[in-house]
């Protein structure tokens, strides 16, 4: 006898916390929605609901316990199932890797604290896209299952409903793609939802019926629950099941080795969003930064100097940043006043890892003797501390200002008394010549160590600058010949030495900033290109803005309408790479701003950063979200193989056609506004991105690995600075805690157990090949050995004395 197709029904209500509304609004629609469904359970003893989101049931238990307690005795019960096992339901392009990991470590051991079980089911029913290494994240967060409804059967083809979605380091986990929508609204009826799960189930043996009003909350009424039990019955074609995801995926296990496999990212919903209110990105990707700085040096004063780690601070700060990264926040898709609401909750988490980050150095270096070397009467004592766990040289500004030790345009030595080449640069306000001027060097600080250094009264010495050159229109190094057109501002050669190969495409010109014509919505709603240019910025001067010995810059002014840029251009004597930042003051509305980079390359292929690993992407124009990098590979003009790569501070998408990169830097549609026609110009509402943007960039190119990630982790996780003062110590030589090799395999966690039982070390392999690594830390602690497959990510408990154990992403 043949089985009966099956129908489970999934009551639920979608929860968007914040969009339209502010958080404070989402938080009362939690509390009105978690008390409809448990009355639903009175009164109907067949609804089950189902919900995600540790956030939501963490403001039930703070502010109603009583209600929570009716919540944990229904999920005992099996009427409220568990899903998700994250803190929200996230974007999944824009957070960064360790992000993922802590979505699942908070989410799912709150579960686990509260309920006694953990989520098996990945559930992110509205989220826009979903990157290529989310298999693996789930899988070693204790879900084998994933759940969307987007992107939608005219946005992704699959091979199939469900499937096993691969990640790109091979793990698999079943996607599932629901017939219908997970709202039931006056345009997705019970009836059309049961004519779409109809037709699905002539192909598939079970189906995942969604129903309850939902995005504001609500959840199943009255209503739907009699429609539903009306046409069950009716019908004598199915099976018809209450609940439980949970089991629906089970069945479909019995048989994954015969349902068809999809390889890689799944994508797009929407482009726009990758880049709508660039200040949300901006300060996410800082935030991410500083945590991981604020862990692992506070980690490392734990382990040192043993002082308390500072764990609640860190967590708290962790779970605002994830809070932040619902889509609808994050994507830039949300409401003015919910954006200041955000804003405000990353600028308190920037503050507490600040504090935390610093308090740690301190410790870390309070053995300093800080006193002048021999030689030396009066000196400002600084000390550099290097929270990644590789060694490296990376250039560095310090501004030292007391004009009783520091007259004109002080130098550096370092805590022996030994001269340390620098650059006095113009400071960052007040007036050249100043008190106010910085000092550029490049220390070499070792890996998750510290180094102590001196400024001093200038002695006039002159430094000879043999390899770093400047003319009115060119910047010279060992490595690179650039060309400014003086009549545009924009780079018309960019020659590399050492390759004998030019990088411009013939009659174009690096560096172009366009403007384009973008009358999308938020979202980019059907939008696959931004291709519309309209115009460019103009050139209103250029300067020579340094001249070495360490480093050489113009400063470019350009204007487009009432919209300004100031840029530097600099190349560095002892690095690569070519290094641009930029200043924006931006002021148009429904318009979008590219940063063009029309290389001459032949047969190109281009590779994203994405969480925890790396991706290959189109090069047919189309709008792709990036991480902190981008690279191109093919052929140069001679015909050898060629790399060209771009690592950007604060951006957020690019797209590529054939050899041209084009970053997107600004866009300006309406605040959460969404048509699938595009907006009318002349609308007066608020659009976004006005106001002062600031980006970083650098421009690596070679024949071999350009060390990207590496490049990224520089560019974004800079060196800690402690002012010292005068004091005797017990030392002056550098120290180094802690090393990972090779360089290659990334440390993205360094922190203390959630359970306070030692320490967590997490990596990732970021190559896409096998790797043998070596994890030393100090004396006292065994070293890691291990082997990495191609992206593949592992996670280490740590103690003193005692051989480290592999665990999972919730340190289990």
């Amino acid at each position: 006898m043949n089985k009966k197709p099956e129908i489970y029904y999934i009551g639920n209500a979608h929860l968007d916390h914040t969009w339209l509304w502010r958080w404070t609004e989402g938080q009362d629609e939690v509390h009105a929605t978690f008390r409809a469904a448990l009355e639903r359970m009175e009164t109907d003893n067949d609804y089950v609901f189902t919900s995600a989101v540790a956030l939501h049931y963490k403001w039930i238990e703070d502010d109603n316990p009583e209600m929570f307690k009716e919540i944990q005795k229904r999920v005992k019960e099996g009427r409220w199932q568990i899903a998700g096992g994250w803190w929200v339901q996230p974007d999944n392009n824009i957070p960064s890797g360790e992000s993922f990991a802590r979505e699942g470590l908070y989410g799912q051991l709150y579960f686990k604290s509260r309920f006694g079980i953990m989520a098996e089911t990945g559930y992110c029913v509205d989220s826009f896209g979903h990157n290529g290494q989310l298999p693996q994240i789930l899988q070693q967060q204790g879900m084998k299952n994933w759940l969307a409804f987007r992107p939608e059967k005219h946005q992704l083809k699959l091979p199939a409903e469900i499937c096993l979605w691969q990640g790109i380091d091979g793990t698999e986990v079943i996607y599932s793609r629901p017939p219908a929508w997970y709202c039931s609204t006056p345009t997705h009826t019970l009836e059309e939802k049961y004519e779409a799960t109809e037709k699905y189930l002539k192909e598939y043996p079970a189906a995942l019926y969604f129903y309850g009003v939902g995005d504001h909350g609500g959840g199943a009424t009255t209503e739907q629950l009699d429609g539903i039990r009306e046409y069950i019955s009716k019908d004598k074609k199915y099976k018809h099941i209450w609940g439980n995801m949970d089991d629906f995926y089970k069945e479909q296990w019995k048989k994954s080795g015969s349902i068809p496999v999809y390889k890689g990212d799944l994508q797009y919903a929407y482009r726009g969003c990758y880049t709508t209110i660039h200040e949300l990105k901006d300060l996410n990707r800082l935030c991410e930064s500083k945590l991981y700085s604020a862990e692992a040096l506070s980690a490392l004063a734990a382990i040192s100097e043993g002082t308390a780690y500072a764990a609640e601070k860190i967590s708290d700060a962790w779970k605002e940043v994830l809070t932040n990264q619902f889509h609808d926040i994050i994507c830039g898709t949300c409401s003015p006043d919910a954006t200041e609401d955000s804003i405000r909750r990353y600028c308190a988490v920037i503050h507490s890892a600040d504090a935390v980050s610093h308090s740690a150095a301190r410790k870390l270096t309070a053995d300093f003797d800080t006193r002048p070397p021999k030689g030396y009467n009066k000196t400002i004592a600084l000390s550099l501390v290097n929270p990644l766990s590789r060694s490296r040289r990376i250039p560095t500004e310090i501004h030292p200002i007391p004009h009783d030790v520091i007259r004109d345009e002080p130098v550096l030595i370092d805590s022996h008394g030994n001269k340390i080449e620098c650059q006095n640069i113009h400071p960052i306000h007040g007036i050249p010549n100043s008190h106010l001027n910085r000092i550029l060097f490049t220390p070499e600080i070792p890996a998750c160590g510290a180094d102590l250094f001196h400024a001093i009264r200038n002695e006039k010495r002159k430094i000879a600058n043999k390899k770093l050159k400047i003319t009115s229109a060119a910047l010279i190094n060992n490595r690179w010949k650039l060309s400014i057109d003086r009549k545009t501002g924009n780079i018309k050669s960019l020659y590399d030495n050492k390759n004998k190969v030019e990088l411009i495409q013939k009659n174009s010109q690096l560096n172009k900033l366009l403007v384009l014509k973008d009358l999308r919505d938020s979202w980019g709603t059907n939008t696959d290109k931004f291709d519309d240019v309209i115009s460019e910025f103009k050139l209103k001067s250029i300067k020579i803005l340094e001249k070495g010995p360490l480093r050489a810059a113009f400063e470019i002014q350009r204007e487009y309408g009432c919209c300004f840029t100031r840029e530097r251009i600099a190349l560095y004597r002892d690095f690569d790479y070519v290094d641009f930042s930029m200043k924006i003051i931006w002021t148009e509305s429904f318009r979008m701003l590219k940063l063009a980079f029309p290389f001459d390359l032949d047969k190109t292929s281009s590779f994203y950063e994405i969480p925890f690993g790396t991706i290959e992407r189109p090069v047919d124009g189309t709008e792709q979200p990036m991480h902190r990098w981008v690279e191109l590979r093919g052929k140069n003009s001679i015909g050898k193989p060629y790399r060209v790569g771009v690592v950007a501070k604060t951006t957020g998408a690019a797209d590529v056609l054939d050899s041209e990169l084009r970053l997107t830097l600004v866009r300006s549609p309406l605040f959460a506004f969404m048509s699938e026609n595009g907006m009318k110009q002349e609308i007066d509402k608020a659009t976004t991105d006005a106001g002062i943007h600031n980006f970083e960039y650098r421009l690596y190119a070679g024949t071999r690995d350009l060390t990207l990630p590496e490049a990224a982790d520089d560019l974004h996780i800079p060196h800690e600075i402690v002012w010292e003062g005068t004091r005797r110590g017990t030392t002056r030589k550098h120290k180094t805690l802690f090393e990972c090799k090779p360089d290659s395999v990334h440390v993205t966690a360094l922190k203390r157990a959630e359970d306070g039982d030692g320490y967590i070390i997490r990596l990732y392999e970021t190559r896409g090949k096998k790797a043998d690594v070596k994890i030393n830390g100090p004396r006292g602690w065994k070293t890691i050995s291990t082997t990495f497959k191609p992206y593949e990510i592992q996670t280490f408990r740590w103690k003193e004395k005692v051989k480290a154990e592999r665990c999972n992403m919730l340190e289990l």
